[in-house]
């Protein structure tokens, strides 16, 4: 596939019950990604249209610019949907993990086990007085300090595999301040 963040692809509607039905079920997976949807084979006429000697180029490129702007408003639109359905839940101590549900970040930070604290989503205070900080590729902290409600704006914008961790304490920083042995 190309490096277009969009695509069209044309199906043709099946005639019988059980065609019908796949093609049903296969839309609606793809309805979170969907931004239009037409009953015709547009993309064929439009191409036929174009290919016409008489048809001005300029119309054409007029029509992909728009295209773009349109483009960019829905993943706005999409963006805002995605940061009123993404929280934070601490799941221990340690961890913070980021997604649409407490289930759903359970099962990625657990697995098939049980927690042994309580998981919990963060109240929206939290989001603005936990602090974010940044770290290289290597894990040292750049000196970059952002509230949890910052970064999870970044995070939701770069987009990505969702549940996922979103943050970890500095293990070295929680030994020393709960007096823990350097090795167990």
């Amino acid at each position: 596939m190309n490096a277009n963040k969009f695509f069209t692809i044309v199906i043709r509607n099946p005639q019988d019950e059980e065609g019908k039905k796949c093609v049903k079920n296969a839309l609606a997976q793809l309805e979170p990604y969907q931004t239009a949807i037409s009953s015709e084979d547009e993309m064929t006429i439009l191409e036929m249209i174009e290919q016409h000697p008489d048809f001005d180029e300029s119309i054409a490129v007029e029509a992909r610019e728009q295209t773009e702007k349109l483009h960019a408003k829905s993943e706005l639109v999409a963006i805002k949907e995605q940061e009123s359905s993404m929280k934070i839940f601490q799941m221990n101590d340690c961890y913070w993990f980021v997604g649409g549900s407490i289930e759903a970040c359970t099962v990625e930070c657990y697995g098939q086990y049980k927690p042994q604290c309580e998981v919990r989503e963060l109240r929206d205070s939290e989001l603005d007085t936990l602090m974010f900080i940044v770290t290289n590729e290597n894990e040292v902290p750049d000196g970059t300090k952002r509230t949890f409600r910052e970064q999870l704006k970044i995070e939701i914008a770069t987009g990505g595999t969702f549940p996922r961790q979103f943050a970890c304490l500095d293990f070295d920083f929680y030994r020393r301040s709960h007096e823990l042995p350097t090795a167990l």
